[in-house]
Formats: structure tokens, sequence, C-alpha cells
């Protein structure tokens, strides 16, 4: 077995087993590989695994003591994997990695039973179909808290970024006239059948910093966020309404697209 990594710098084995990938973008790391064997009645034998380099930029394993007639399972670099949801349906749709090791996973979930943490803004479902942010320890095995956001319509998360001061900034659509705003946002009122909005947590996702409706007269989305070092937001998404709120001197002021086509 022989796996290339096309654009690769350079791999380089580490003394625990693992193998570092150097490329263009930055350094991946992955752990060293764990591996067992399966007998005759199905149990597992874990054998010694490691990777082996096959060249600049290919690698393959080695496995110490198998029986070549038993299959073999390798499994490289599963740190942990966890399901996150209630009893109906849910979606994950944002996840971002915190430097120390927390995971941010947002999405959309029709569960009342979704898991959400004590004190957390909203920790109970609001309607046909909610959003929510939840913050994942780094193990995997619990969470830092978890929180619903919403309001009577549909609405879901779908982008997430943290910004400086740890705050949580997020994006997504929604078809509630009572979505969770803030006083002096930029629009706290609903437009269309379905707008964007765009809204920020505190840091530990017990309260709303601020929340504001984006939207015109039909129908949004935001896709994407970023927010920089001084904690500004940038939103990204699309939209179907010729008055969707655009800025003076902005690169394009009026509608291009269809009803049906839509505008960036």
């Amino acid at each position: 077995l022989a796996i290339a990594c096309r654009g690769a710098r350079g791999l380089e084995l580490e003394g625990d087993g693992g193998l570092v990938v150097r490329a263009a973008a930055g350094t991946v790391r992955l752990s060293a590989p764990v591996a067992w064997e399966v007998d005759e009645q199905g149990a597992r034998r874990p054998l010694a695994a490691r990777f082996r380099l096959l060249g600049p930029d290919r690698y393959g394993f080695e496995l110490e003591g198998r029986d070549p007639a038993r299959r073999a399972v390798i499994d490289p670099d599963l740190v942990w994997s966890t399901f996150l949801g209630g009893d109906v349906d849910q979606r994950v749709l944002a996840v971002a990695a915190l430097p120390n090791g927390q995971v941010l996973v947002g999405g959309e979930t029709t569960s009342f039973d979704f898991p959400s943490t004590p004190g957390a803004f909203d920790p109970t479902a609001n309607g046909n179909g909610d959003g929510f942010v939840s913050l994942l320890e780094p193990d995997g095995r619990s969470l830092a808290w978890s929180t619903f956001f919403g309001g009577s319509g549909i609405d879901s998360v779908q982008d997430l970024a943290r910004g400086p001061g740890g705050e949580i900034t997020f994006v997504g659509d929604t078809t509630s006239v009572d979505l969770p705003v803030t006083a002096g946002a930029f629009d706290t009122s609903a437009n269309g059948f379905r707008d964007g909005y765009a809204a920020r947590l505190s840091p530990t996702g017990d309260a709303l910093v601020w929340s504001t409706y984006l939207g015109g007269a039909l129908n949004e989305r935001c896709h994407a966020v970023d927010v920089d070092a001084s904690g500004a937001a940038t939103v990204g998404g699309s939209s179907v309404s010729g008055d969707f709120p655009t800025t003076f001197g902005a690169f394009s002021t009026f509608f291009n697209g269809g009803q049906f086509g839509g505008d960036g």
C-alpha cells in the first residue's frame, strides 16, 4: 500500500511513530498508526505499526508479526469521533478548531432534546428547526457549552469564526420573525420570507453580544464569515432581493440577477 501526498514538499518520520507532511500552506502531523488483525472468531489482535517512507511524497505502513492469512486493519489517525444530536434530525454545517484544542461546531437541528448546557444563551428549542453552536473539549468527551439559536421559524448556522477576544461570530439564514436580535443592531426586524443574519456570542456561550438580520424583501442566506484582528466581521452569502442593503460607492449597488438566479 502506497499513499501519495500531492503537493508535499517533504515527509519526515517522528520518534513516536508519527508522520510529518510539509507543504506550502504549513505542516500536517499524522499520529502513529493503530493496527490490528482479525482472527477466525472475529477477535482483534493488536499489531505494532509504523509509517514507512516510500519517497519524497509517498508513504506506506509496516506491520510487525502479521499473519498474511488474516485480515489486517490500519487506522492511521482517528484521534476521536463522536455523535452530536437528538432524537430527530441534525446537520453539522460549520466547524472550527481553536488553538487550545477545543472544537467549535455549528449547524441545524429539529430535535428538542439536542444537547445544550445549563447557563448557555438558549438551552431550549424554539421552533420548527433551530441553529446551534456547540463547543467540544479537546478530548471530544464533553461539551464546554452548547446553545440553540433561533426563533419560531426555521433557522440554521452556516458558518462560524472565533474573534481575537474569544467571542464566536456566526451566520446563517432564518424564516423567524422573532429571531433573537439586540437593541441598536443594524437591522432588528425581519424583511422577507427568508433572511440572512449575523450574530456574536460571548466566549463562554452564555450571552449574545450582538445579533442582526441581513436581507431584503425576498430571500437571503449568509454562508460565510471571517473575523479580522480588530474583531470586524466580513459576511458572504446570496440574495434574490432587489432592495438588499448596499452602501454608497460600493462596487455594485444594483441587483444583477433574476428572482431565481440571485446575486452574491
